[in-house]
């Protein structure tokens, strides 16, 4: 709503898709607009626009530190697969897309810590934008043992 309070209110309808990349094509807009502007439907305010969304796009690139004993390429995997649901939940209007939680969503077991190269801060996003990532790029580090391995022994009481 841009001036509330005031005599001519203007109310924007950010119009987000579901089809990939998020931004409607102009069919959807233009039946938005016929759906909103019909002439049954008596408007309580004096403007509408119909914009569509704005994607603010964004590449994750990271280096997972992995513990020593796991197959790296496994542990990837796993980290590729658990990033996927994250950014879909993230790829909404004003909702921003916080550094922290894709840190969280590549920790999977195994990786000890991950080394977020880009974004390098959150992204943040207005009224009318989304968060799209555009890409992954992970890579892996194998972190070694700082003391040799020894057997463990039985304790008995």
């Amino acid at each position: 709503v841009i001036n509330r309070g005031l005599p001519s209110v203007t109310v924007v309808l950010s119009i987000m898709s579901t089809e990939p990349g998020g931004v409607p094509s102009q069919p959807v807009i233009n039946a938005v607009y016929k759906s909103i502007y019909r002439t049954s439907v008596k408007l309580l305010t004096d403007t509408i626009a119909i914009n569509a969304a704005v994607a603010v796009p964004y590449n994750i690139k990271a280096v997972l530190n992995i513990l020593p004993g796991p197959d790296p390429t496994i542990i990837l995997k796993a980290a590729n697969s658990a990033i996927a649901p994250t950014t879909a939940s993230y790829q909404r209007l004003s909702l921003g897309v916080p550094k922290n939680s894709i840190i969280a969503a590549l920790t999977v077991p195994g990786v000890d810590s991950v080394t977020l190269l880009s974004p390098v801060a959150d992204v943040p996003t207005l009224f009318n934008q989304f968060g799209f990532c555009t890409g992954v790029t992970l890579n892996s580090f194998a972190l070694q043992t700082p003391f040799p391995q020894t057997e463990v022994g039985s304790f008995n009481t």
